[in-house]
């Protein structure tokens, strides 16, 4: 494996690099979310570019990259001048791959190259928001998500528990931890 250290932006501004098998696949985990954002923001409502971005660099992508790619992908998808884009977006095997590694790092399970970054209940919420809203029809998904946030309830502002009791709710899905 490969660990290396390199400049972005500035000369004085040095970043870890994400671990992989091999160096020419080596990205900042920084650089990927201003790739996933400047692809959400030059695309308006297609979700396309940011999957293409999924496509590229998903195996360099830690816990922050995936809710970033989920949350900007269903707001690109979300109908607009009548067009519905989350049966396409499900269907991608890009997205169904993002989806599987989200659910990876959720529900504290080893994500192979992955950079380690600490979860937090913004991840959740924006998870399970990003899920629900494309209508994902995979209620083992959301109650493995779920069962995984409910451990750390504690540490939930009342926003994020609103955003994770609303999605079990608006999916239909029951989960007697969550509610």
């Amino acid at each position: 494996q490969v660990c290396t250290w390199r400049p972005i932006w500035r000369a004085e501004d040095f970043v870890a690099m994400t671990i992989v098998d091999h160096e020419e696949d080596i990205v900042d985990s920084r650089e990927l979310n201003w790739r996933i954002v400047n692809a959400s923001n030059s695309s308006g409502s297609d979700p396309e570019p940011i999957l293409e971005v999924v496509g590229q660099s998903l195996s360099g992508f830690n816990v922050v990259n995936c809710v970033t790619a989920a949350q900007r992908i269903y707001k690109a998808a979300k109908p607009s001048g009548g067009v519905d884009r989350s049966k396409m977006v499900v269907a991608d095997p890009r997205w169904q791959d993002l989806q599987e590694r989200l659910r990876l790092f959720l529900t504290d399970q080893v994500v192979p190259g992955a950079e380690p970054v600490p979860l937090t209940p913004h991840h959740y919420s924006l998870s399970l928001t990003a899920f629900v809203s494309l209508q994902i029809d995979n209620p083992q998904l959301l109650r493995e998500v779920g069962y995984a946030a409910t451990r750390r309830m504690h540490e939930f502002q009342p926003q994020h528990l609103a955003n994770t009791v609303f999605s079990f709710a608006s999916a239909g899905v029951d989960s007697e931890e969550i509610f």
